[in-house]
């Protein structure tokens, strides 16, 4: 906790000195979001932090990506920059979310023996390079003191959250299975740089530019786009103590994926949808998914924006009014357009549900719905 840096520390302070429990941190959490400006555009303005150009033997950082994948617009001359609009968002920031934090400090807090486990089963998903690189390396997994630490080897691959070159090296082995389930996909640790293999959706791509500038031989993988990519990390089983702290099993924490299996969305037919397609909505016409694509490579159809809009409001406002504390590399403004699209997404494709009628009958609470 005392290596926690001082700006991040005063955001966790507001969140964690109350009840543990999840409940009572939502509880503070939505007093904090009450005291914050009603609007994104009352707080002051503030610009980022600069991506991260750090450099791993596995990964890299997303500044180093950003240098050819940014600034990139389609065929209306609309800004499609894939870092401006990732940078802003829950994955970008899924290490620095203060929530997250108070919540991993809270629960070793309350179980000290188990502090290995809860840190390993967070970190896999919220600090991902960082976790893959330590056990690479044979280095300890550990949140506080450790990865959040600014003098750490893996920090600035641990505050990139979840980045460009995590995702995109993702294989397609056991997705889809149990076995790929609460961050268990598969990254490949043996291949050295320029050789290592990065995947994207489309099947002709320059490898050469990729290869020298930042290591990586791109090629295409289709499994990029399914929602079983997604699945990897958005099913969690996480464990569960009894009174005694002991480990008794798992819970399924989060299943929107299985979830989606039972929809008609994730089922043949005309309403199919994958998680792609409604959180990363394509461009129409074609683009140029590279700034300094080489001559006579070919623009691209069916490119997917990298917005990543979830329904997590009450946080992103909480950023959007802490870029300065919390050291975010997306700016007011970015938070602010990925706060819209976010309530858009809410307001527009939803289900709405209401209590028709709710009654205690035989010791049990009914209601309709």
């Amino acid at each position: 906790m005392s290596r926690i840096d001082k700006s991040t520390l005063r955001i966790i302070s507001r969140l964690l000195f109350h009840p543990v429990i999840l409940s009572g941190l939502l509880i503070i959490l939505t007093a904090v979001a009450a005291v914050l400006p009603a609007s994104p555009g009352e707080a002051r303005e503030y610009t980022g932090q600069p991506l991260t150009m750090f450099n791993t033997e596995l990964f890299t950082g997303a500044g180093r990506c950003a240098v050819c994948h940014d600034l990139l617009i389609d065929e209306q001359g609309k800004s499609i920059s894939i870092a401006n609009y990732w940078r802003s968002t829950m994955m970008a920031n899924a290490a620095r979310d203060p929530f997250w934090q108070a919540k991993m400090v809270s629960e070793v807090k309350r179980h000290p023996p188990l502090k290995t486990v809860i840190e390993q089963k967070c970190i896999t998903c919220h600090m991902p390079m960082a976790e893959i690189e330590a056990e690479h390396t044979g280095q300890p997994i550990d949140f506080s003191p450790g990865f959040v630490d600014p003098g750490h080897k893996f920090h600035d691959a641990a505050m990139d959250g979840v980045s460009c070159s995590l995702c995109h090296q993702i294989q397609v082995d056991n997705l889809g299975l149990p076995a790929s389930f609460s961050g268990k996909y598969t990254i490949d640790k043996k291949t050295k740089k320029p050789a290592r293999k990065i995947f994207g959706p489309f099947q002709k791509m320059d490898q050469r530019t990729m290869r020298t500038s930042v290591g990586y031989n791109p090629m295409y993988g289709k499994h990029i786009t399914t929602s079983e990519f997604c699945a990897t990390c958005h099913t969690l089983y996480t464990p569960f103590v009894d009174a005694d702290g002991k480990v008794l099993g798992t819970f399924p924490e989060q299943t929107p994926y299985l979830e989606w299996q039972e929809s008609i969305y994730g089922r043949p037919g005309k309403d199919a949808r994958t998680c792609q397609q409604c959180h990363m909505p394509v461009v129409g016409g074609k683009v140029q998914i590279a700034r300094y694509a080489p001559s006579g490579v070919q623009k691209k159809a069916n490119f997917s924006l990298h917005n990543f809009v979830g329904g997590n409001t009450t946080m992103l406002r909480l950023m959007r009014n802490n870029v300065q504390d919390l050291q975010l590399t997306a700016s007011s403004t970015d938070l602010d357009k990925t706060l819209q699209r976010t309530e858009t997404l809410l307001q527009k494709h939803t289900a709405k549900l209401a209590i028709l009628k709710a009654e205690i009958r035989d010791g049990s609470l009914t209601a309709a719905i």
